[in-house]
């Protein structure tokens, strides 16, 4: 009997781990395409190209953007992870 009661209680904290994991990889993959959408948006800015410095700053704001992109493509990967592991668990994957 205490097996048992160990048994579930071990389930139970290794569902809540996951439940976990998965809503933090969720917010790191939302704060990520947000910040892709803010350089982008920054970069489609056609005043950005007349200012004096703006070629520059395209260029930084090109390699931020790509710098995210891939911490993004890396957080995708990282809540697939997750959210097979949590399924696989017995968790319940929408959290949204």
């Amino acid at each position: 009997a205490q097996r048992d009661a160990d048994g579930k209680a071990g389930a139970r904290k290794a569902r809540r781990a996951a439940e976990r994991e998965l809503i933090e990889a969720e917010g790191e993959v939302e704060r990520l395409e947000s910040e892709v959408a803010t350089l982008t948006a920054a970069l489609e800015e056609p005043e950005l190209y007349t200012r004096p410095e703006g070629v520059n700053e395209a260029k930084h704001l090109g390699a931020q953007l790509d710098a995210r992109r891939k911490e993004l493509d890396a957080a995708l990967e990282r809540w697939t992870a997750a959210t097979e592991h949590a399924e696989s668990l017995g968790v319940a994957t929408d959290t949204t």
